[in-house]
């Protein structure tokens, strides 16, 4: 188990090392795809450039912003409002020129066409095993700390469910 503590400890601080070099002194906008093992890079980069957290499009407060303007506070994840001010808050904090802009956000091509020194920077998994995690993630958060007990078929029956949601479909298509 040691061995294993150290042996991440080692890759981290390697993965730490790599982005001082590649990202010092630059603009950087980081796109974070959820389940890709985006928070260890975000925070890579910003110990890189050595940022604050100003420009951070946050998913869990932009979801509860559009649910404050929703009608019956219906679920806001894949809605076209809470891209909506997810992209407003990158546009901003890109015509801000802030140095470090991440979160979960949609791009916008004229920013991409028009960098300004921002370099761009994402993550992908294998969609495969970034669904499953989504789904994991769906558990843990959302279903699971309201369970007394749970058994396979509980959670196989709630896979069937997930899995021919529209929160899947959206997930399966970020």
């Amino acid at each position: 188990m040691r061995s294993k503590i150290l042996k991440a400890i080692s890759q981290s601080e390697k993965v730490h090392a790599r982005m001082r070099v590649r990202f010092s002194h630059k603009k950087v906008a980081f796109l974070h795809l959820p389940k890709c093992g985006g928070t260890s890079i975000a925070a890579s980069i910003a110990e890189a450039i050595g940022a604050n957290s100003s420009g951070y499009v946050d998913p869990i407060q932009t979801r509860k912003l559009a649910q404050l303007y929703m009608e019956d506070f219906e679920q806001a994840e894949g809605t076209k409002l809470l891209f909506t001010i997810r992209r407003a808050l990158f546009f901003d904090y890109f015509m801000e020129g802030r140095p470090y802009i991440y979160g979960h956000f949609p791009i916008i091509r004229k920013c991409l066409l028009n960098s300004q020194g921002y370099e761009f920077v994402t993550l992908l998994r294998e969609p495969t095993q970034r669904f499953i995690s989504q789904f994991k993630y769906y558990l843990a958060k959302r279903i699971l700390p309201t369970q007394k007990y749970i058994d396979q078929n509980y959670v196989e029956g709630l896979w069937q469910d997930y899995f021919c949601s529209d929160l899947a479909k959206f997930h399966a298509n970020i």
